[in-house]
């Protein structure tokens, strides 16, 4: 049997040795390919902090080690019993909506972008036209700058569109993680459902912290569930990551126009790989 784990007295993050991936310090089990660690160390099989030889029970859960007498559990569960299934009815539905609400949100993102275009040409023109000494092109300026806010308008209606449609996906999305995966989110102490996930990002300030979760902790657990489920589909944490923290300059004055447009960038490359991990999971 192969030594899973390597002792890492540097200070720098463990890998498992089966399959390369980081593991935490105390893990129990390899959250990638379910490795065990073997040595000296002795884990709870419960929770997986690291005992002292002479322990019996664990202090951090309670679970009775080594013949010890039963103390109530509190909810830990052994990592090589998490069950990865996607409890989803019909998978090839969900699939399809998954798709489709992915698609119907570039739609209307993209057309309200444009939009947008066309409002900023459209101020420019009038601008300029309103210095003009002739009269009727004075006129004319005043009549484009009125245009261009008609047309701001419906951009901003295609934008609440696509907002829709995004928390509509994440719903979606979130359906897809098994309630085992879901219950180890990183950065949150409750079980994350569908519709935590989507109705905490409404919280006014709240929401900065919570994207994490509902976002990046997306992708972490969909990864999570493609890896226990031994698919080669991976969803790029990395820009989920990125997205999150571009957000977060959104109140800043001047420096969230480059920001913001960087975000959305990232929002709508992440949103695909999501789309793609999850699909991968129904159809796979």
């Amino acid at each position: 049997m192969a030594n899973f784990y390597y002792d890492d007295n540097s200070g720098r993050q463990p890998h498992c040795t089966n399959c390369g991936a980081v593991v935490l310090l105390n893990a129990a089990a390899c959250l990638s390919c379910g490795a065990r660690p073997q040595g000296h160390r002795k884990f709870c099989a419960a929770c997986g902090v690291s005992l002292n030889p002479e322990q019996v029970i664990c202090i951090r859960c309670g679970v009775a080690v080594g013949g010890a007498a039963a103390v109530p559990q509190t909810g830990y569960q052994n990592n090589a019993q998490i069950n990865y299934t996607v409890n989803v009815p019909n998978r090839n539905e969900a699939a399809k909506k998954i798709r489709r609400y992915c698609s119907k949100l570039f739609q209307h993102f993209i057309t309200s972008l444009v939009l947008y275009l066309i409002t900023l040409l459209l101020l420019a023109a009038g601008f300029v036209s309103a210095f003009a000494e002739n009269e009727e092109a004075a006129e004319g300026a005043l009549a484009m700058i009125q245009f261009a806010g008609g047309v701001q308008f419906i951009a901003f209606i295609f934008l609440v569109v696509a907002a829709v449609y995004s928390f509509m996906l994440l719903y979606q999305l979130w359906k897809t993680v098994p309630q085992d995966v879901a219950a180890a989110t990183p950065g949150s102490f409750v079980l994350v459902s569908p519709g935590l996930a989507v109705g905490l990002c409404f919280i006014p300030f709240f929401t900065f912290y919570w994207q994490f979760v509902a976002f990046w902790g997306l992708g972490k657990n969909l990864n999570r569930t493609l890896a226990g489920q031994g698919l080669s589909r991976r969803v790029s944490e990395w820009t989920g990551l990125t997205f999150c923290i571009l957000n977060c300059f959104i109140l800043i004055p001047y420096v969230n126009v480059l920001t913001s447009i960087a975000a959305f960038v990232f929002f709508l490359i992440y949103l695909n790989s999501l789309k793609n991990g999850a699909v991968a999971l129904l159809e796979g």
